[in-house]
């Protein structure tokens, strides 16, 4: 009878060392996305996602909503990429050692998509440029307009045609004419 005791406090005993080491994986891996989405994004919505990980969720489905254009864009873009990684890539990818596939989630969940809205952003925004034909403008990167969100945000683009200063919407995916204060914008110099 002792002998089975001790048999199942051993298979008891390891069973919570892989479950504690299963955790601590997850854990790691958790606060490895973290640390991208506040280099890539925002510190303060890193510290939520750290906090609460469907933030992440909530927050694209709220960016979806708000720049449905944009989202469809950069998603079309986001799969288009992901397609050809696969296609290309695929075995040497799941033939890499499983350290590797410690870099691959943020690649694939943060920098991926950041770098497909920023495909779409620099189209649409130089397209619009060149068909309105602007006296000057300045352009901001999307990780720039994310890192700069909040009441004091400077716009992420803006041109001046005609004397008349237009902005970047993101929402309207196109430049809209500003009206804020003439000393709050861009200049030409």
């Amino acid at each position: 009878m002792d002998g089975e005791f001790v048999e199942w406090r051993q298979a008891i005993g390891s069973f919570f060392c892989d479950a504690m080491r299963a955790v601590g994986t997850v854990l790691a891996v958790h606060l490895w996305l973290a640390l991208n989405v506040m280099l890539a994004i925002n510190p303060l919505l890193a510290l939520i996602y750290a906090v609460f990980p469907p933030v992440l969720l909530f927050a694209a489905m709220d960016d979806l909503a708000k720049f449905t254009t944009f989202s469809l864009w950069a998603a079309g873009v986001y799969f288009f990429s992901l397609s050809a990684i696969c296609i290309f890539f695929g075995r040497r990818l799941l033939a890499a050692p499983a350290i590797a596939y410690f870099f691959y989630l943020p690649f694939f969940a943060v920098w991926l998509p950041l770098f497909s809205g920023e495909i779409v952003r620099a189209a649409a925004m130089h397209a619009a440029l060149i068909v309105a034909g602007p006296e000057c403008y300045e352009t901001s990167s999307l990780m720039a307009s994310l890192h700069d969100r909040g009441e004091h945000a400077q716009s992420h683009a803006w041109m001046v045609k005609n004397g008349d200063r237009y902005l970047w919407s993101y929402r309207e995916f196109r430049f809209v004419a500003d009206s804020r204060p003439e000393s709050s914008g861009g200049v030409c110099r």
